[in-house]
């Protein structure tokens, strides 16, 4: 099931990693986890974090073996 968010950006992440797990591809998102200078996170984690989010319900829907994430919502 899609996060419930209004946001399309990370809609649209959510369905690259639903459909990267149904085309059978790797469990490792394409975002790199960004930091400012000052040190603090950027988005980038959210879009780590839905794009596993897809992943992980298209695993489960496929019924493969549930991926644990962890915190920042990576395996």
């Amino acid at each position: 099931m899609p996060p419930i968010t209004k946001n399309k950006a990370f809609l649209s992440v959510y369905w690259k990693g639903y459909n990267a797990c149904m085309n059978d591809k790797t469990a490792e998102p394409p975002y790199a986890d960004w930091r400012t200078n000052r040190g603090s996170v950027t988005f980038s984690r959210a879009f780590i974090k839905h794009w596993m989010r897809g992943y992980k319900d298209a695993s489960v829907e496929k019924g493969e073996t549930i991926i644990k994430l962890n915190k920042n919502g990576a395996i």
